[in-house]
């Protein structure tokens, strides 16, 4: 008797976990609390990086958290994880964000710091993202790309009396008909430079 009770109970508790994991995967919490929201808003501005394999390092360890381009690992798609994943990585979106600031808005300065205090990737998600650790050659690599793109940006852009060079290009869905491919169009006052960065 006991054992047929103790089956019953499990079988009642995994029919009823089966239920609520079933029933989450429908709810848009996100209207409820926006940070959770798992989806990607438009990609407004692309960053042209100086070098490919520095572009490909940048969306590696970079562009989880920091753009409009997240691509989630399929077992952060199901609730409740993705709703902490997606916390997170609008978290730091909120601190830097690729696909939504223009290079003339951000202090690569403080970039390069992150990166060679090793406070960027962060420990966390180096743990589940084995190929964010970064080699000596890479940090160097990637900081190179940093210094040379936003500097480049910034004399091409004073050069052409334009909003931007044409290592930002907006997004072309985004762009307007008229506009050249390497301006950006005027948003008002310039985003903040962010104090810190989270995720990576």
């Amino acid at each position: 008797m006991k054992f047929w009770r103790k089956l019953r109970a499990l079988i009642t508790i995994s029919a009823g976990t089966l239920m609520v994991f079933t029933v989450i995967q429908a709810f848009p919490i996100w209207r409820y609390l926006p940070v959770m929201d798992p989806r990607n808003p438009p990609v407004r501005y692309e960053v042209q990086w100086s070098s490919a394999e520095a572009d490909t390092l940048m969306h590696t360890i970079c562009y989880t958290c920091h753009s409009n381009e997240t691509e989630y690992p399929l077992y952060l798609r199901f609730a409740p994880a993705s709703w902490i994943a997606a916390q997170h990585v609008n978290e730091g979106r909120a601190h830097l964000n690729f696909s939504e600031q223009p290079l003339d808005t951000l202090n690569p300065d403080l970039l390069i710091a992150m990166i060679r205090a090793d406070l960027m990737p962060p420990h966390i998600y180096r743990l589940a993202h084995p190929e964010a650790n970064l080699t000596a050659a890479q940090k160097e690599i990637l900081i190179r790309s940093i210094r040379d793109t936003f500097v480049r940006a910034t004399v091409l852009a004073a050069a052409t009396d334009a909003p931007c060079g044409p290592e930002v290009v907006l997004a072309s869905s985004q762009r307007q008909p008229d506009s050249p491919p390497h301006c950006r169009e005027s948003r008002g006052n310039p985003a903040p430079v962010p104090s810190q960065t989270t995720g990576s």
